[in-house]
């Protein structure tokens, strides 16, 4: 399995309110009961989670003229993003890879250039085919995309983008960290934020942004008291942890590209990504994942060290002597970490003018394919535009809806088909996967490339999958017509070659048989025991391939 990708929003909120339960109330501002118009904003706003969605978020409004903006969440404040030494700490932080899809949004918000400045750019990768020796590594370096993919500690782009709140919008928006809150959603809403020391405050915001992950508190509370916004969980039936690995790599290496591995038989899989830019004359600094299933004893705390030694040795030979032993003490003693389950909300993802979904509090996927983050910047940009194209909240929020909920749901269920486990996921991943391979390359303005590299480009999730439904039907329908059109053509050879003279006879028949023997070759170096869905990536070796690099799993 490849990993990409992956954006993990706080747990920022509690549960809402048990049903049954008093709820402590506020007086409404009778402005917010005439409803809003997007020019002037609501009276007040409320961004439930103050993570990189929540902040872009608060941001976008605030350049909107917008005042009366809090950003609330129930974390710490957010960290100083120009504190060298803190980040340094490779293994404290889970990166985020923000690719075209992220860059574009923050440009287009005017907050790339506070984010771009504290990233590290990733131009290429290097993988190791299971059992590969150290030398073996098969390099790439990406020449076609439009921009390189540039990774940054998750919490480091929260503070630049909290940084960037603060620079501009002072007198806009105000922030309350180490905070709680409890929301009901009858009629009018009514927040009860409640502090770290026990104080409370009751809000009757006109607007909330439910911004605040996979903890889902407000879309729990929307789900209460409105059947057309539901969450959508599927089960997971290939779950996997992950640790974190701090690697410090020779000047010999290169750093500004992705390395990868992985074991024979899917046992281990492991990325490393540049934790900052490289420096000249330096090591370096890169955080690695071994990502590992979730009934694997080393993936437990307090792991035997002298099995978890012997694991590194065996599958990852290339990094084993860049792990010394107190960090491969720290590695074992530490628990794993989950990665988050697919889950989407619709069919609708917002109510009235009062309150709207955004990030992964919509759409959370595992992290393959640096979709999370970038997928949340997108609907801070969508959310603005449709403000710009509607004179009403209501409106907006309506057509911000119709958008985004349609988008969840196809982002969910694609990145759901990659992570399937055995025949169903050669089924939904690597056949696709060699069949868009073999038809793209044979007729490129007729088939799109693999679903992968589809993702990155500027397509909406919806458009993807259409594209790749019709894709599979014209597949289907050559295929299903192949036995028919190899017999006639085996028909038409046979009566070519008893109408040839007897001494052309022996050259056509070697020529087909080399043919066939071509095909069986092509098709059989795909099918391997253990065979992993990055493996088939690599042995394409199209286009498309390099568009669809693993760069971008995010560490914690």
């Amino acid at each position: 399995m490849r990993v990409f990708a992956f954006l993990c929003c706080a747990r920022a909120f509690r549960a809402p309110p048990p049903r049954g339960r008093p709820a402590l109330r506020a007086a409404a501002d009778p402005r917010a009961a005439e409803g809003w118009s997007t020019a002037a904003g609501p009276a007040s706003t409320l961004i439930a989670g103050g993570g990189p969605c929540g902040l872009l978020t608060a941001l976008a409004l605030a350049e909107r003229g917008w005042s009366g903006i809090r950003v609330v969440d129930r974390l710490a404040e957010p960290y100083d993003p120009a504190d060298a030494l803190l980040w340094n700490d490779a293994a404290r932080f889970y990166l985020v890879g923000l690719g075209l899809r992220g860059q574009t949004a923050l440009a287009a918000l005017g907050a790339w250039g506070a984010v771009e400045r504290y990233c590290a750019a990733v131009v290429g990768r290097k993988d190791w085919a299971p059992g590969a020796r150290a030398d073996e590594g098969v390099e790439h370096v990406f020449m076609d995309r439009p921009v390189a993919t540039q990774v940054i500690a998750r919490d480091r782009l929260q503070g630049a983008l909290y940084e960037a709140c603060r620079a501009k919008h002072p007198d806009r928006i105000t922030f309350a960290w180490e905070t709680e809150v409890d929301l009901v959603v009858d009629g009018a809403v009514a927040a009860t934020l409640t502090r770290r020391d026990g104080s409370c405050e009751v809000l009757a915001p006109a607007f909330v942004a439910g911004c605040d992950g996979t903890a889902r508190t407000v879309a729990m509370a929307l789900e209460e008291v409105d059947r057309r916004i539901r969450v959508t969980r599927y089960r997971d039936d290939n779950e996997r942890v992950f640790k974190t690995v701090p690697l410090d790599l020779p000047e010999s290496w290169r750093g500004d590209i992705n390395y990868s591995t992985r074991s024979k038989g899917g046992r281990v899989n492991f990325d490393a990504l540049p934790a900052a830019a490289a420096e000249e004359g330096k090591k370096r600094r890169y955080c690695g994942v071994l990502l590992l299933r979730g009934d694997d004893p080393l993936a437990a705390a307090g792991a035997d060290l002298g099995e978890l030694r012997a694991l590194v040795e065996e599958s990852l030979p290339q990094f084993a002597p860049f792990v010394d032993d107190e960090s491969l003490a720290a590695i074992a003693r530490k628990p794993a970490s989950r990665l988050p389950g697919f889950r989407f909300v619709g069919p609708r993802v917002h109510r009235g003018d009062r309150v709207v979904l955004l990030g992964d509090a919509i759409h959370t996927v595992k992290p393959y394919f640096g979709l999370g983050a970038n997928s949340a910047f997108e609907d801070v940009t969508a959310l603005q535009a449709c403000l710009d194209a509607h004179a009403t909240g209501a409106q907006a929020l309506r057509a911000f809806s119709r958008t985004r909920a349609p988008e969840a749901r196809a982002l969910v269920q694609i990145s759901r088909g990659f992570d399937r486990p055995g025949a169903r996921g050669f089924l939904t991943f690597i056949l696709p996967i060699i069949l868009d391979s073999v038809f793209h390359a044979a007729l490129p303005r007729v088939f799109g490339p693999n679903t992968i590299a589809s993702l990155q480009r500027r397509d909406t999730f919806v458009r993807v999958r259409w594209n790749k439904r019709r894709d599979r039907a014209l597949q289907v329908a050559v295929l299903g017509g192949g036995p028919y059109l190899a017999f006639s053509i085996v028909r038409a050879a046979a009566r070519r070659a008893l109408a040839t003279p007897a001494a052309w006879r022996p050259s056509l028949v070697i020529t087909a048989a080399l043919a066939l023997v071509g095909v069986a070759a092509k098709l059989s170096a795909f099918f391997e025991a253990g065979l992993a869905p990055a493996d088939v990536l690599t042995k394409t070796n199209s286009s498309p391939v390099a568009s669809s690099s693993n760069e971008g799993f995010v560490t914690k």
